[in-house]
């Protein structure tokens, strides 16, 4: 009798340890994010990847949105990773912050901690910064200048028509095309390619930003080979006569071609007599191509020459801070066609027409 009660409690104990193995509890979800923030404009379209893991198995995925439950996704048969998007409302305010996070709750019920993806209402922004490459911009995307940013010896930066490229104010941004670096920024007179100040429109000002200081090897009326005024480290430029160098050396080296470009709220004096401007040359030659140019509200000069060979025509200078155009340490006057203005005009922000736009906005600037 006790060994079949013996028996019994065995196989009872056994049975039992048998249904606890069966109802081991696997560990909780897990989620993440990827990218965890995006940007866009009001009514535009976000998204990001989330990656889940339940050993339980997947339930539902609840969708916060600003802390408040806006969607509820069954997750049965749904593949990781299950891929997100928002459009975010039109009415939002740009410069807001919209806060969506994620939580999966498994077949036990027990849930995953929680991941948030932030989105910012605003451009989308692409950060130049330091030594670039080669590389064509997408005239689709903002960029923006952080610091000092350099085209380097070799290098070409191709920036497409209707390409805007905004100048960050904390940082100073200049871009910087040092000695056999090439930019190539070629507007039309319809979609030219801006170059402009990352403040808000209403806050923008002269000195928002260094400007483009364009740097090459064509002769400099120098003794010993200058550094150009405002960027450290110092960035030298030019032939001079210490290096044996007269004005045919390196006279029709190209930096690259500017054509149709708007520069804006340029140009920074940082100490007397040492400042950025909007458009700074410095030794560039003849090989270059600088047309249709117009310089807006220049924290300095709008357009300065120091040495080099090259030419350039149709010029627009508006309302610069000391010169519309400067030259020195130079054997010969650039030929340019160049209107200058220190007050608005009622005309278009850039000459149209590929021959006679700039004619244009002489006569108009002579008749007020």
């Amino acid at each position: 009798m006790n060994k079949k009660i013996s028996l019994f409690f065995i196989a009872a104990m056994a049975s039992l340890v048998m249904m606890c193995s069966d109802d081991k509890v696997s560990p909780a979800p897990s989620i993440t994010v990827d990218p965890a923030t995006a940007a866009n404009l009001p009514g535009e379209m976000v998204s990001t990847s989330i990656t889940f893991a339940a050993p339980n198995g997947a339930k539902q995925l609840f969708v916060y949105v600003g802390g408040v439950e806006d969607n509820v996704v069954e997750l049965a048969g749904v593949a990781s990773p299950y891929t997100f998007e928002y459009t975010i409302p039109a009415s939002s305010l740009v410069g807001s912050t919209i806060v969506i996070s994620f939580q999966v709750l498994d077949n036990k019920n027990f849930p995953s901690a929680v991941a948030n993806f932030v989105v910012s209402v605003n451009d989308p922004v692409n950060v130049l910064t330091g030594v670039l490459a080669t590389q064509t911009l997408d005239a689709a995307k903002p960029y923006l200048l952080v610091g000092q940013v350099f085209i380097p010896n070799g290098a070409t930066l191709t920036v497409p028509a209707g390409t805007v490229v905004k100048g960050d104010k904390a940082t100073k941004a200049a871009l910087i095309i040092q000695p056999g670096g090439k930019l190539m920024a070629e507007g039309t007179s319809t979609n030219p390619v801006v170059f402009t100040s990352a403040q808000a429109v209403g806050e923008r000002d002269r000195g928002d930003w260094g400007g483009i200081l364009m740097l090459g090897n064509a002769y400099v009326n120098q003794a010993a080979k200058p550094a150009i005024e405002g960027i450290t480290p110092t960035q030298t430029y030019g032939s001079t006569v210490a290096e044996a160098a007269t004005p045919a050396t390196n006279q029709n080296e190209n930096s690259g071609t500017m054509t149709y470009v708007r520069i804006e709220y340029a140009g920074i004096e940082l100490t007397p007599n040492n400042e950025t401007n909007s458009l700074t040359m410095g030794g560039v030659g003849n090989g270059t191509t600088l047309e249709y140019i117009q310089a807006s509200f220049g924290g300095d000069d709008n357009f300065e020459w120091f040495g080099g060979t090259v030419n350039a025509k149709h010029l627009v200078s508006l309302s610069a801070w000391d010169d519309d155009l400067d030259t020195g340490t130079r054997v010969t006057r650039p030929r340019m066609l160049d209107v200058m203005t220190r007050s608005l005009l009622t005309c278009s922000p850039l000459p149209r027409g590929e021959k006679h736009g700039a004619y244009r906005l002489l006569r108009r600037a002579r008749a007020q």
